[in-house]
């Protein structure tokens, strides 16, 4: 087991610091073909925050192109929806990147845990590679995501990265797990 933490203030040159927030990655590999890295993050609003919509994101991944749908890689959700043309904007628990590198198959699954503000959260996703559950792109108040001053907003997530398939390396079995611990 390998945990790593940290402590971020946000900051913008010449404005005060809007967010500060603490992370913590536990990495574990409790087989030889999966490693989780389980994802806290506490963000406290230090001021009120007003985030406008964005592509941008708090928590995403971008896959080695060579395992990229472009590249004959497959990207399913919880839903089993494939690829952006169905994933993109779709609200889902989970999804997992996968694909072909040498004679193997690899992959990695983002997992939102149902406590995080905003699950399951819409997933903005790219074929070529990128995907992020985030509700930045589609805020709830149409234009923007207010957050006042002293709101604390906690979000877990579970990487997974794996050998083979989303079927062989049973990622919806995974996220069951992941939700009841």
């Amino acid at each position: 087991t390998a945990i790593i933490s940290d402590e971020c203030i946000w900051t913008r040159p010449g404005a005060a610091s809007p967010i500060r927030d603490i992370r913590r990655y536990v990495i574990t590999s409790p087989s030889d073909k999966i490693i989780h890295i389980d994802v806290h993050i506490d963000m406290q609003m230090l001021e009120d925050v007003c985030i406008m919509k964005t592509n941008h994101s708090l928590f995403s991944a971008r896959m080695a192109a060579d395992l990229a749908v472009t590249c004959g890689g497959t990207m399913i959700n919880a839903e089993g929806l494939k690829n952006e043309k169905e994933t993109f904007g779709k609200s889902s628990a989970w999804i997992d990147y996968y694909g072909p590198r040498g004679p193997y198959t690899e992959g990695l699954a983002i997992m939102q845990h149902p406590s995080n503000k905003w699950y399951p959260s819409p997933w903005f996703t790219r074929d070529y590679g990128f995907m992020s559950p985030t509700q930045m792109y589609w805020p709830p108040q149409g234009d923007y995501i207010s957050l006042p001053k002293g709101m604390v907003i906690t979000l877990r997530y579970r990487v997974v990265v794996h050998a083979g398939t989303c079927q062989e390396a049973k990622i919806a079995e995974e996220f069951e797990n992941f939700i009841t611990q």
